[in-house]
């Protein structure tokens, strides 16, 4: 197991990322992608506090009644669900760009299915990687369910692939449990281009912020700002959606 540690300039840990590399496949980026961890097996290696902090943008109101602090990658933008629709809790893209389209992510969260979870920590992670392995197939994982572990929340990790317009989609989810909820952070991008966004990823999970592993209802800190406040909205109103359209699973490999 490679563990890396990421340090801030006041020497505290910010988090610690943890990944078994063991088997993990190739990215499908054949320019070798932009991404920190670019060029090992998993794309674990090379990581610093500069490749995480520097790609967590500005937070958004808190979500789960207060519970949860969470921020976009930077230079993309958030998007709330919209009339009603519940299937995602909030969604990231590019500025510019629509959350029907690729690349993006997908923040989800539902009263946990893993009942004998229910908060994830570093001592116990490896239950909660045995309980998602049982949940997919491994034989069409781009890579294997394994642990990640960023500060205090530790996750499932692991990458499928599906199609969309006959073109190869690499899809990353990373799974943790707190206070008895399940929250997933999918990031779903074109496969040539996986490295290149994958870290996108990590940012936004490295970026979340519970008031307390497993004490729901309390409100985290607030960093000194209004975490609640709606931010100033300048830019031009996206095109309604209902719901971000599915990425084809039926075809996953």
């Amino acid at each position: 197991m490679k563990r890396i540690g990421l340090w801030p300039s006041n020497c505290l840990p910010v988090c610690v990322l943890c990944l078994a590399v063991a088997g993990c496949g190739k990215t499908g980026d054949d320019n070798g992608g932009e991404g920190a961890a670019a060029g090992e097996a998993g794309g674990t290696a090379g990581f610093s506090v500069e490749d995480i902090e520097g790609k967590i943008g500005d937070y958004m109101p808190t979500l789960e009644g207060g519970t949860l602090k969470i921020a976009a990658p930077r230079e993309w933008e958030w998007e709330r669900p919209r009339g009603g629709d519940s299937d995602y809790l909030v969604g990231f893209h590019k500025k510019g760009s629509l959350l029907n389209n690729l690349p993006r992510i997908l923040v989800t969260v539902e009263d946990s299915p893993f009942a004998s979870v229910s908060d994830v920590n570093e001592d116990n992670v490896d239950q909660l990687v045995a309980l998602v392995s049982q949940t997919v197939d491994a034989s069409k994982l781009k890579e294997a369910v394994q642990p990640v572990i960023l500060g205090r929340m530790a996750c499932a990790r692991y990458v499928g692939m599906a199609k969309k317009r006959n073109a190869l989609v690499a899809k990353q989810t990373l799974i943790t449990v707190v206070g008895g909820r399940a929250y997933t952070i999918r990031l779903e991008a074109y496969d040539r281009e996986f490295t290149k966004y994958r870290d996108m990823g990590y940012a936004v999970a490295a970026s979340m912020k519970f008031s307390a592993p497993g004490t729901p209802g309390a409100r985290p800190e607030e960093d000194g700002d209004d975490a609640t406040a709606e931010p100033a909205d300048t830019s031009p109103t996206p095109e309604p959606i209902e719901k971000p359209a599915p990425v084809n699973t039926d075809s996953e490999s």
